[in-house]
């Protein structure tokens, strides 16, 4: 964090980091924020108030990656340096001009510090309260809302929290082309794919079980480099997701000793919140395939599942009015599920369900559902599922 700050710093006191501005969803960004760290706020008890006016354009020109740069530093901010109370995340928009208004009840800043706070490194610190950090943030923030052309202020007293207040130009785009309505994937035609998430944030790869194994994928966790080389010798993965910053090893490197150690040739997609993908080449030579920016966009993670697994996927569309596939089993299958759900053996259903292809269709949903209610433990509702998909048998 430190050496992407200081990258970012030098990249814009010597006028150097490049301004990218792009059609980006707006409404779509903002409550990706507002959901990320509404999880953080309650981990800490904390109440999230989210307050998105309705005169919020859908999509405006920006540029999204520093736009995202700068409410994550202050929303971490907020979220870091409260320890009881409420934060506020309320979002106006008037006249092509955006309004960010993040607001908590935390411990606050002295008047006397007020002057030094967007300085590099300035850091208030608090001996009872030890909160780590670069002393960066704030001073990038700043210089970031003002390379786009826009003006950061805030308020604050200590002990009673702090308000800041960042304004943008984002021109609305009007005359959007229709979008055709979001169909929500159910899962996905063919054998059941194996996919390798290597992350220290249990956080990450929380998110990650949470969108992908309801979809039939298998997916195997390491928390570092050396656990994922070891996996190499017994499991064979179709895809593999690597956080670019862990201890000791890096995505990077772990990338390079899988192609050339392990021989892994399965694709290969890099996560980070702020690395620039170019920096693992190594004599020029690239070991990923693609690069996914954090906060994970679930859309964006399913078209690269998509494309790098040439997946056909299984869809709801909610615009027609015809009912959902209809889960169904052969007897066969019934019968080797109907023995560990008899005797309440979680791993052994999970075994079963995870060699079950996932073609047909109404297998597939079989497989989607029966996945997710072993998940959360709802035995109940997998035996009424196995003798309504067995009524129904293909």
């Amino acid at each position: 964090d430190l050496i992407e700050s200081l990258l970012d710093l030098s990249k814009i006191e010597a006028g150097r980091l490049e301004i990218l501005r792009g059609e980006t969803k707006l409404v779509e960004l903002l409550d990706q924020m507002a959901a990320i760290f509404e999880l953080q706020a309650n981990e800490k008890n904390l109440s999230f108030i989210y307050d998105v006016a309705e005169t919020i354009p859908d999509r405006v020109m920006a540029d999204e990656r520093r736009l995202r740069q700068i409410l994550m530093n202050l929303l971490s901010n907020a979220v870091r340096f409260t320890e009881r109370g409420e934060i506020e995340f309320k979002i106006t928009y008037r006249s092509d001009v955006v309004t960010i208004l993040i607001r908590d009840t935390g411990r606050g800043i002295a008047t006397a510090d007020h002057e030094r706070i967007f300085r590099p490194f300035v850091r208030i610190e608090d001996p009872t309260m030890p909160i780590p950090g670069t002393g960066l943030g704030l001073t990038i923030t700043k210089l970031m809302t003002e390379l786009l052309g826009g003006e950061l202020s805030f308020i604050s007293s200590e002990m009673v929290g702090s308000t800041f207040q960042v304004k943008l130009m984002l021109p609305s785009i009007a005359h959007t082309p229709q979008i055709a309505p979001r169909r929500r994937v159910l899962g996905y035609s063919g054998a059941r794919r194996m996919v390798l998430v290597v992350d220290d944030n249990a956080a990450h790869r929380r998110l990650m079980e949470e969108v992908l194994r309801p979809l039939g994928f298998d997916l195997t966790f390491a928390e570092s480099g050396a656990t994922a080389l070891a996996m190499m010798k017994s499991a064979q993965f179709d895809i593999a997701f690597l956080d670019v910053a862990m201890p000791e090893m890096s995505g990077w490197t772990l990338a390079e000793r899988l192609r050339t150690e392990c021989g892994f040739d399965a694709p290969i997609i890099m996560l980070s919140a702020h690395a620039d993908p170019v920096e693992d080449t190594a004599g020029g030579v690239r070991f990923h395939d693609a690069f996914v920016t954090k906060p994970i966009n679930i859309d964006l993670l399913l078209t690269r599942l998509e494309r790098h697994l040439e997946l056909t996927w299984l869809t709801e569309d909610p615009a027609e009015t015809t009912p959902r596939v209809k889960p169904s089993i052969s007897a066969e299958t019934a019968a080797l599920l109907r023995a560990p759900l008899d005797i309440g053996h979680i791993g052994g259903l999970s075994d079963v369900i995870a060699q079950l292809d996932v073609s047909p269709a109404p297998q597939a949903e079989f497989v989607a559902q029966a996945t997710r209610l072993v998940d959360e433990l709802d035995l109940n509702g997998l035996n009424t599922l196995l003798s309504e998909a067995q009524d129904g048998s293909i």
